[in-house]
């Protein structure tokens, strides 16, 4: 048995051949995708490129890569806009900034609502206690009548 250190450049040599033919293939899978308009995934990309989902999810630069790129289409299908989509955001603004401002003119009506709802409850109670103190005084009234008639009849 010898103690001498194992020779491995062969295999890492091999590796970085793969490595890099992996990148190019995602890379043309890619460009080829986005060339054809269609939607970018991972097992788009994995079957385009001839290569296992394991191998792009297990390889951090192709995954990201992959990754990238869906981020890039989705972005960028975001940004297209249809002249009609925009009219209607528009008018759903419009129609929300009008709306708005109604919920602020019927908040200061519900405000002046309710302290005109105080003070009404306020002239209630207030008359309701005038009523009990006329009440009072046309009971005492007529027992000063009752006692006058009295007194004039002696």
């Amino acid at each position: 048995m010898s103690k001498r250190g194992k020779n491995t450049t062969g295999l890492t040599i091999h590796q970085n051949e793969t490595h890099a033919q992996h990148l190019t293939d995602v890379d043309d899978a890619i460009s080829t995708l986005k060339k054809n308009k269609k939607q970018i995934s991972v097992l788009a990309i994995a079957k385009f490129a001839g290569l296992s989902r394991q191998t792009i999810y297990n390889n951090q630069d192709l995954h990201e890569k992959v990754l990238g790129a869906m981020l890039i289409q989705k972005s960028a299908s975001k940004q297209t806009t249809d002249p009609k989509k925009v009219e209607r955001a528009n008018q759903k603004d419009a129609k929300i900034k009008e709306l708005r401002l109604k919920i602020v003119e019927l908040n200061a009506k519900l405000e002046s609502s309710a302290a005109q709802l105080i003070r009404l409850e306020d002239l209630e109670s207030e008359t309701n206690r005038l009523r009990v103190v006329e009440t009072k005084l046309r009971d005492e009234n007529a027992e000063l009548q009752r006692e006058l008639i009295k007194l004039r009849s002696k």
